[in-house]
């Protein structure tokens, strides 16, 4: 009934996904709005679900086709940048890896999943996305690594961390 009275369904699909509201996902991709289309803050269904830990949303958005490495036009974010964000949620994280998505894929900002989850001080995340491969030598866009992003934000156990993988790769 939204959908007939002019709701964008792009908006609708993104907020539902981001609530992990499967229902209400399903209705809507089965009634004809685009798994990929982005809301007017260039996020798509698959991102916002992945952003707050929905990880039946996710295998859901995936199962109907969302593509697991789509970058939003403006910022080139992907749902696992996203997946690392504050919640920070590991299943989802293994359900969007174990469904193709590259763990050094990089945004318009040279942004990765492994800086995100180490600015929010995700250890588990950064320890499971290191053991997919994930390069800690990728710079951001100011010349910082996921190791400086992590002292930078008081993150010592994630540094910690990446500490000992920049060890182990010169030792």
């Amino acid at each position: 009934m939204l959908l007939e009275r002019g709701v964008d369904g792009r908006i609708a699909l993104v907020g539902h996904a981001q609530d992990g509201k499967l229902e209400g996902i399903g209705f809507l991709l089965d009634n004809g709005v685009s798994v990929e289309g982005e809301d007017a803050n260039h996020t798509t269904a698959l991102m916002a679900a992945s952003s707050y830990g929905h990880a039946e949303a996710v295998r859901l958005l995936l199962a109907k086709k969302a593509l697991v490495n789509y970058q939003s036009e403006l910022h080139g974010r992907t749902a696992l940048i996203d997946a690392a964000s504050p919640e920070g949620n590991l299943e989802t994280i293994k359900v969007l890896v174990g469904n193709g998505a590259d763990v050094n894929i990089i945004s318009k900002r040279n942004w990765t999943a492994l800086m995100s989850a180490a600015a929010n001080g995700h250890s588990g995340i950064v320890q499971f996305l290191l053991a997919q491969g994930a390069d800690p030598a990728v710079k951001f866009e100011d010349k910082k690594t996921a190791l400086d992003i992590a002292v930078e934000e008081g993150q010592e156990e994630v540094a910690d961390i990446l500490r000992a993988v920049e060890n182990k790769a010169v030792g």
